[in-house]
């Protein structure tokens, strides 16, 4: 699972090398978010050269905030889920690396945290997987569609408050997987899921 992520995150940032471009090394650093998003974030800054620190750390004892029932717990839960070290984003351009983002409440606090606790330049948010736009049965617990980040907003870098994002094609996931992908799991990312199915 650590050997895909990393891939992943590697093609998130062959993708993003012509927008890397005007980034310097100097002042830019790719955080992983934890847990899930730490080895694509290694991938991304390995292929793109740009620093890796994982300044961005989860608290112990806190739980998957995703699985929480209502929206006001989730937030509160994610206000109090991190530990971010303000000395390494001062004045960086900070590229955080995912695995998917579902309702978007995570990043939307997570971001204002990392504003918070220092100054950066910037935000970016790099997402190893394609948007979700559906339900999935498979492990997100999502009631409804309409609570997906994709059906709230048009523009998810402003809804979270990023510079900008950027989503992996399932295309580059199949590619990635190949005969390991079960073809089940592309219905959260493509839509029309069958729930008879199951």
């Amino acid at each position: 699972l650590y050997d895909i992520r990393f891939k992943l995150g590697s093609r998130l940032a062959k993708n993003d090398l012509s927008y890397n471009s005007i980034f310097s090394k100097e002042d830019t650093i790719v955080v992983g978010s934890p847990n899930s998003g730490i080895a694509a974030g290694e991938g991304y800054s390995l292929y793109s050269g740009f620093k890796y620190i994982q300044c961005i750390e989860k608290k112990s004892g806190v739980g998957r905030t995703f699985i929480l029932p209502t929206d006001k717990e989730r937030k509160e839960l994610c206000s109090k889920a991190f530990e971010i070290s303000g000395d390494c984003i001062n004045n960086k351009n900070i590229i955080i690396v995912d695995d998917t983002i579902v309702r978007g409440n995570t990043f939307q606090s997570l971001i204002e945290q990392v504003r918070l606790a220092g100054n950066p330049k910037s935000i970016h948010v790099r997402i190893a997987s394609p948007k979700i736009v559906d339900r999935c049965n498979l492990g997100i617990d999502l009631p409804t569609k309409e609570e997906l980040v994709t059906h709230k907003t048009d523009d998810i870098a402003k809804f979270i408050s990023a510079d900008s994002i950027l989503f992996l094609d399932l295309s580059e996931i199949k590619e990635i997987l190949g005969d390991n992908l079960c073809t089940k799991i592309c219905g959260c990312f493509e839509g029309g899921v069958n729930y008879n199915d199951w």
